[in-house]
C-alpha cells in the first residue's frame, strides 16, 4: 500500500515512540558499543547476530576503520593521526617568562616508542620566526625544544623512555616537564603520572644542555599548537611531527591552557567540532584539518573514523535487501560526519553484487547524498538537491518501496523526486552489505565518521518515522 512522505507531522508520535522505532529495526549497530577501541566486530542491537566486521577479516588489518571510544569518565579529547596539518591552534599566547617553567601534557599514544609525535608548542617557523618552546615523544624518549631568539634551537632529551618505564600503547599518561634556564645551561626534569597528575614519578634523572646559556625563552606573543612540535603562524596554518593518539589536556605553570573538556554537547552534537572557548583563562581553540584522509577529530561520542583509501565495515549476510525492482521494501539510515567534500562519489551504504548492480547510496562530489539501484547494465538513481553541510553530524537515509526509491537527509527530509527502480529493464541482483566501500571490492572509499548505522530488509520509513529516528540518534538518547 502506498505511504505518506510528506512534511506533516503524525500527532501520535513522540520521541519515546522513536526510540521503539529505532530499536525494532531488523539490524542496527551503534558506535556507543565501543570499549576499548580494539573490538573487531560490532553486535546488531536488534538481536546480537549479524555482526558488522572491521576490515576483510575477523583480526586488526588494513581495512580496519579506526574505533574510538569515549566515557564521561575518561572525557573528551582531541584524537590526531600522524598527518601534517591536522592541529589545535589558539593566538596571542605569551611565552613563559621566569627563568623555570612547567609543561604538563595529558595524552594517549597509539604507538609510544613511534618517531617525531610533538605534543604542544609555541615554536612558529616557517615564515614565523618566533620559537620559544616546543615538547615532543620521539621513539619513546622525550624533548624539549627551546630558543631563546626565536630562531636557533636546544634540545633537552630525557634518559629514560616511556616505554622503559613499562608506558605501554594506548596508555593514558601525563608527562611533565621543568624547564630550569640558567647561564650555566639549561636543565629539564621529566615526570610522569599514570594516575590523572595525582602522584609523578621520575622519568630518568635531571638533563642539561650547557650550550643554553640563557635565563629567559624567546618572549612574544605567538600561537600556541597543540597536536604539533612546530608549526606556521598564518590563518589555520600547517603544522608537522604531528602525533598518532590522544590529548586531554595540557597546563602551563599548572593552569590549564588546553582543556577540551568544557565542550558542552548537551543542546548541540556539533559543539567543539570547529572550535570551542574556555573562560578561564579565557581562550579560543581553533581545530585545523588537513588532506583527504583521517582528519582532527574532537570525540565527544564514540565514533567510527574511515580514511577514505580502504577502510570499511562488511555486514554479514542476513539483513540484505530483498525487494525486486518493482516489489518489496527496504530501509538504511546512517548518522556520520564529514569533513571534505568528495573528490568523487563515497560509498555511505552498499549492497552491489557487481558494477551497476544492486543498492547503494554515496555522497556525490558535492557533497550530496544519492541512491542508486542498478540491473547491471542501468541504474536508477536520485541525488538529494540539498547538500550536507560540512562537519554537521548528518543523518541520511535511503527507502525503497515497491519499485520507488528515495532518498533523505535531515536538514531537508525527503528529496521531491523519486529513483525510478521500477523502470530498470533488467533485474536487480544484490551483494552482501558493506559500509564505506563497494560492496563487491574496495573502492569508491568514504572518508569521515560514523556514529550509527541501521537497515530494515522489510520496511519503507516514512518521512515522520525517519525525522524522529534524526532527532534520536544526533542526540544520542536512544539507548
Amino acid at each position: 500500500m502506498p505511504r505518506f512522505f510528506g512534511r506533516q507531522r503524525y500527532v501520535n508520535y513522540t520521541l519515546p515512540e522513536a526510540v521503539v522505532l529505532i530499536q525494532e529495526m531488523d539490524a542496527w549497530y551503534d558506535a556507543k558499543d565501543i570499549s576499548t577501541g580494539d573490538e573487531q566486530t560490532l553486535a546488531n542491537r536488534n538481536n546480537g547476530a549479524q555482526s558488522l566486521t572491521r576490515g576483510s577479516t575477523g583480526s586488526s588489518d588494513a581495512n580496519d576503520p579506526r574505533f574510538l571510544p569515549y566515557t564521561d569518565a575518561d572525557g573528551i579529547y582531541a584524537h590526531f593521526w600522524d598527518i601534517n596539518d591536522n592541529h589545535i591552534y589558539s593566538d596571542a599566547f605569551a611565552t613563559p617568562s621566569a627563568s623555570s617553567f612547567v609543561i604538563e601534557v595529558d595524552f594517549a599514544l597509539t604507538d609510544v616508542t613511534a618517531a617525531a609525535q610533538g605534543l604542544a608548542c609555541q615554536y612558529i617557523t616557517g615564515g614565523g620566526g618566533n620559537r620559544a618552546w616546543g615538547l615532543r615523544a620521539n621513539s619513546g624518549v622525550m624533548n624539549m625544544y627551546l630558543s631563546d631568539d626565536g630562531s636557533a634551537n636546544d634540545v633537552l632529551t630525557s634518559n629514560a623512555s616511556l616505554n622503559g618505564v613499562g608506558i605501554s600503547n594506548g596508555q593514558r599518561i601525563r608527562i611533565k616537564c621543568t624547564v630550569g634556564l640558567n647561564v650555566g645551561g639549561a636543565t629539564a626534569d621529566y615526570e610522569y603520572s599514570t594516575d590523572g597528575g595525582s602522584n609523578y614519578t621520575a622519568l630518568g634523572t635531571q638533563v642539561t644542555d650547557v650550550s643554553a646559556t640563557y635565563t629567559q625563552i624567546y618572549q612574544a606573543s605567538i600561537r600556541m599548537i597543540v597536536g604539533a612540535r612546530y608549526g606556521t603562524q598564518t590563518g589555520g596554518g600547517t603544522s608537522f611531527e604531528t602525533p598518532d593518539g590522544k590529548i586531554y589536556g595540557v597546563w602551563i605553570d599548572g593552569v590549564k591552557q588546553f582543556d577540551p573538556s568544557v565542550i558542552d554537547t548537551t543542546s548541540d552534537p556539533d559543539a567543539g567540532q570547529t572550535s570551542w572557548t574556555q573562560s578561564s583563562p579565557a581562550r579560543t581553540w581553533t581545530v585545523s584539518r588537513g588532506g583527504d584522509a583521517y582528519q582532527t577529530t574532537i570525540v565527544t561520542r564514540p565514533v567510527m573514523v574511515f580514511d577514505g583509501v580502504d577502510d570499511y565495515l562488511q555486514l554479514v549476510s542476513g539483513n540484505d535487501p530483498t525487494f525486486t525492482k518493482s516489489s518489496g521494501d527496504f530501509t538504511g539510515v546512517i548518522a556520520m560526519r564529514y569533513w571534505t567534500t568528495p573528490s568523487g562519489s563515497k560509498r555511505m551504504f552498499s549492497w552491489e553484487s557487481g558494477a551497476s548492480d544492486g543498492l547503494y547510496s554515496h555522497l556525490t562530489s558535492g557533497n550530496a547524498p544519492a541512491i542508486i539501484c542498478g540491473d547491471g547494465s542501468s541504474t536508477a538513481a536520485r541525488t538529494h538537491a540539498t547538500a550536507l553541510t560540512s562537519g554537521r553530524l548528518s543523518v541520511a537515509a535511503i527507502t525503497v518501496e515497491d519499485g520507488v526509491g528515495r532518498i533523505y537527509q535531515d536538514e531537508a527530509g525527503f528529496d521531491a523526486t523519486t529513483a525510478d527502480i521500477a523502470g530498470l529493464a533488467g533485474t536487480v541482483t544484490h551483494g552482501t552489505g558493506r559500509y564505506g566501500s563497494r560492496g563487491y571490492t574496495v573502492q569508491n572509499e568514504f572518508t569521515g565518521e560514523v556514529f550509527f548505522l541501521a537497515v530494515d530488509d522489510a520496511k519503507a520509513f516514512n518521512e515522520d518515522e525517519i525525522d524522529l529516528i534524526s532527532q534520536k540518534i544526533r542526540a544520542g538518547t536512544y539507548t
